[in-house]
């Protein structure tokens, strides 16, 4: 890792510049095997937790190297080789969420559970078409307002689970979740050495990492049964040619590639939810149904997050050329680099299955009531998602869009570094670098910008 003043042959980034190195073969063969095992065993409980939550993790790999050889027909002594190493992680751990969700008697309806002696602040419900009609009528069931619970709304709320700790106050989280997180990491690395003679030497390489992991709860505290299935992958490749013109000159061609992919799926894609409920306008793709995203005031919020599906690959390709040459003190190197970036059809589902926010609002007065107005106390709350939801009315909801971008760019660069050595204890690094970064262009014009002075939208090939 070289960081601060590194010299011009490496750019690209203001931080640190990380070179690595791929092992090669050699002449005899060698391998290795190695475990890394961790488990619960090893593990100490958790003061919050009720047990050490299950735990096994193992990481293992194998590496083999040596020359390139064919009995009877190639020999590569002291001219071709092979490195070929394997490693995977896989993990299986589990973690404890505490979460709030409503009582059997608020699914039901019946939220007089929140006016009780133990709740810090008492939470007051007001009858939205009653405060329409100019009249303030506090209730504490749905049924005083509606005959029934709005039935799309009420079949949303069901989706909760039930709550399982025991005598929880008011308020206060009252369902604990198990949820066990699953990883597994395979690399693979090959590398091919070759020499033509005593001036050319050539080698190919290759690594592959495939990273898939299920994550329970999401980014983040979301109820199971929502999870995250993560299906990335890594590769880069490349080729290195150096030729050698004399001991004071030569020249070292590189070219890469690499690729990193990204697929991120909700847990219950494919549960067709909104469309069984009689919600228009969401996409019937089963890659991008699932429950609603549903925030609810007071609650764990319900659905997968906002931000899956998502899916995308870069691709990037660079041709690189270097002159090394020596003068007397000076070690002198000139060179140049053409990445080209390519972003495929990267796609990020905002919301696609629909966004429902129940805040409390309709049941809380509709922001025309303050508890001072009622002769409440000053702690008191005004309304309650889970009503709200009951009531089928959410403060607002969103339609998602599929939204994707197709980018491509050019980056050339050109260096030339000097270390002069002045004197046996002094040395001068020399360097310039010029790099370009090139305009990012969609290959069919959807990029925009909307232009506040005009009020339009200007549309990348358009305007």
């Amino acid at each position: 890792m070289e960081t601060g003043m590194y010299d011009a042959r490496v750019g690209g980034q203001a931080g640190a510049q990380v070179n690595m190195v791929t092992r090669s073969g050699s002449n005899q063969l060698h391998g290795s095997l190695h475990e890394f095992i961790r488990n619960k065993v090893f593990d100490a409980p958790n003061y919050f937790e009720p047990q050490v939550p299950p735990f096994v993790r193992n990481q293992f790999g194998a590496t083999l190297g040596g020359p390139i050889t064919l009995p009877g027909i190639y020999s590569g002594h002291d001219r071709s080789f092979f490195f070929l190493a394997f490693e995977e992680l896989r993990e299986s751990r589990a973690f404890y969420n505490n979460y709030r969700v409503p009582t059997l008697a608020e699914i039901g309806g019946d939220f007089s559970d929140l006016l009780a002696a133990d709740c810090a602040a008492p939470t007051y419900l007001i009858n939205p078409l009653a405060l329409l009609g100019g009249s303030v009528q506090p209730f504490t069931n749905i049924n005083q307002v509606l005959p029934q619970a709005d039935p799309v709304g009420q079949a949303l709320m069901n989706l909760y689970p039930k709550p399982n700790i025991q005598n929880a106050p008011c308020g206060s989280a009252n369902y604990q979740a198990e949820g066990k997180r699953e990883i597994e990491l395979p690399t693979y690395t090959a590398r091919v050495d070759h020499q033509w003679g005593t001036k050319d030497n050539m080698f190919f390489r290759f690594g592959q990492t495939l990273d898939h992991m299920f994550l329970p709860f999401g980014e983040g505290g979301l109820l199971p049964g929502y999870g995250r299935l993560d299906r990335d992958g890594f590769l880069v490749a490349g080729v290195d040619w150096t030729h050698t013109f004399r001991r004071s000159l030569l020249n070292e061609f590189k070219f890469g590639y690499n690729r990193w992919k990204l697929q991120y799926n909700n847990q219950d894609a494919g549960q067709q939810i909104a469309q069984q409920l009689g919600i228009q306008g969401l996409s019937t793709v089963p890659s991008q149904t699932g429950v609603p995203n549903m925030n609810v005031g007071g609650y764990a919020g319900v659905g997968a997050g906002e931000n899956v599906p998502q899916r995308g690959a870069v691709n990037t390709f660079e041709l690189a050329d270097t002159i090394t040459q020596i003068h007397g003190n000076h070690s002198l190197a000139y060179g140049v680099a053409v990445a080209q970036v390519r972003r495929g059809n990267f796609s990020e589902n905002n919301a696609i299955r629909g966004e429902y926010d129940f805040t409390g609002l309709v049941s809380g007065g509709l922001g025309n009531v303050a508890p001072a107005d009622l002769g409440l106390p000053a702690n008191a709350i005004l309304g309650n998602g889970l009503a709200d939801a009951l009531l089928g009315l959410p403060t607002y909801w969103i339609n998602g869009i599929d939204v994707i971008i197709s980018g491509a760019m050019t980056t050339p660069n050109y260096f030339f570094q000097d270390n002069w050595k002045v004197r046996p204890n002094l040395t001068l690094n020399l360097g310039l670098r010029y790099e370009y970064n090139g305009l990012v262009t969609d290959r069919n014009n959807h990029f925009a910008n909307f232009d506040f002075q005009r009020g339009v939208l200007m549309v990348a090939g358009n305007s």
